[in-house]
């Protein structure tokens, strides 16, 4: 019943990075689309923060129940492998966004629901 829910392998090093998004129970099954923005200003401002064309197939993962250590079920989204850098998260295909920063040589915890 836990299939792709499992553990996630993550591939971070000095150029690498990953993140994890906890979620509202609400957001399974939905998918959260990620692009790396292009500047360098932490609210996301400046070229490549423009609107998604449709026809565009960005990086995407889904929301899924996975298993904690506690034995609980955490409602989450993992990208395990990206660029250092700030991104932008949007619920696909054109739902609400939130922008990043993901520095270098770890895993990026972050909460949907607090931002």
């Amino acid at each position: 019943p836990y299939a792709g829910q499992g553990p996630v392998l993550v591939d971070v090093g000095a150029d690498t990075a990953a993140l994890v998004v906890t979620c509202p129970d609400a957001m399974v099954g939905q998918e959260i689309g990620i692009r790396r923005l292009e500047c360098s200003s932490p609210d996301g401002t400046g070229h490549g923060d423009g609107p998604v064309d449709a026809h565009e197939h960005p990086p995407h993962v889904g929301v899924l129940p996975r298993p904690v250590p506690s034995g609980r079920l955490v409602a989450s989204a993992v990208f395990p492998d990206l660029a250092p850098g700030h991104y932008r998260l949007w619920v696909l295909p054109a739902g609400p966004a939130r922008v990043v920063h993901l520095p270098g040589g770890q895993v990026t915890c972050f909460d949907w629901g607090a931002a």
